[in-house]
């Protein structure tokens, strides 16, 4: 078989039969690839123009009067080959090209963004802590004042008792001050120290529920610390501090949704609107703002450049008659 380029197709072939005495009674046919029969009179050539690139077969045959099956063809088989960029391997590896500078070109946007994410958590995490950094002083401060208060109101045994959890949750609080997570059982060991020291000023008229979803190993998963507490500290300074007999503050945690904490704060407490005119009107309640809520928030904004689920709902709760009955805050933060 004759291989042939691209630019040799315009093809010329000559033939003859031999031992004939009268030429003039031969003719002669031909034709491409088992086509139609083409007469070719007594011209012993055949000229072909512009063939595509593809594998050819030429049959040709001769002899006196009229031409039919019965007489033997002659094959001539040739193939012309497509220009090289038209030619499989070309466009394999062509397409292989296209596919590696396609993948160098995600894969350089994503580094881009894998680095630019990377500087906002860094970015997101010097700010968290940097908050964290001024909660942790208001924190004590709180607390202090607590232990005072006992020693001044000459209850000396529950001034020790307070300053036994307070030395364990300082401890605690410190140690948490430069990580990112912390494990949720450590989380709930601060919260339940802060709550039995809480309980202690109130001279344990304050009832605290906590429940915990049978589904959460609390030792397995790991939260941003200190986010929860500031909520608590919340519900008792503003909606049970000024509410006269029994006191209730409750907390649950379950997974909502996958990857995330579903954590609700709840207190029966005066309500958020008459709390706020008590807070306008004591000047002991305007130097108690709730700066360890506003710091939480902004933490939780901050949370959600990177966990974007993260939210904070708070919900003023009453009863048939419209009055205020309590407070609930419900945070969705992740698990980190």
């Amino acid at each position: 078989m004759s291989r042939l380029t691209s630019h040799e197709n315009r093809l010329m072939f000559v033939f003859d039969i031999l031992h004939y005495e009268d030429d003039q009674l031969v003719s002669f046919q031909y034709r491409l690839n088992g086509k139609e029969w083409i007469d070719n009179g007594q011209r012993n050539e055949v000229n072909l123009d512009g063939l595509a690139p593809d594998q050819y077969i030429l049959e040709l045959r001769g002899g006196i009067g009229a031409l039919d099956d019965s007489i033997t063809s002659v094959l001539v088989p040739f193939r012309i080959y497509p220009p090289w960029w038209k030619q499989w391997w070309f466009m394999v590896t062509g397409f292989c090209i296209i596919l590696m500078l396609i993948w160098l070109y995600f894969r350089s946007r994503i580094d881009k963004f894998r680095k630019e994410l990377k500087v906002a958590r860094q970015i997101s995490d010097l700010e968290s802590r940097a908050l964290r950094a001024q909660m942790n002083p208001h924190f004590v401060f709180n607390s202090l004042n607590a232990i005072q208060e006992c020693i001044v109101t000459g209850r000396i045994e529950e001034a020790y008792t307070y300053l036994s959890k307070f030395s364990r949750l300082l401890r605690m609080v410190l140690e948490h001050s430069d990580v990112a997570e912390i494990s949720l059982e450590e989380e709930l060991e601060v919260l339940d120290l802060y709550i039995s020291l809480e309980k202690l000023r109130f001279k344990n008229d304050m009832h605290y529920h906590f429940q915990l979803a049978d589904d959460i190993d609390p030792e397995e998963i790991t939260i941003a610390p200190m986010l929860i507490q500031p909520h608590l500290e919340n519900a008792i300074w503003h909606g049970l501090r000024h509410k006269d007999g029994q006191k209730n503050l409750s907390l649950s945690i379950k997974e909502n949704p996958v990857g995330y904490l579903e954590v609700i704060i709840e207190d029966d407490g005066i309500g958020r609107r008459q709390a706020s005119v008590i807070r306008d009107k004591s000047i002991s309640g305007n130097q108690h703002k709730s700066k360890g809520r506003q710091l939480s928030e902004n933490r939780m904004e901050l949370l959600r450049m990177n966990y974007p689920l993260s939210q904070m709902d708070t919900t003023d709760l009453y009863d048939e008659q419209g009055e205020a009955v309590g407070t609930r805050v419900t945070l969705v933060i992740p698990i980190i």
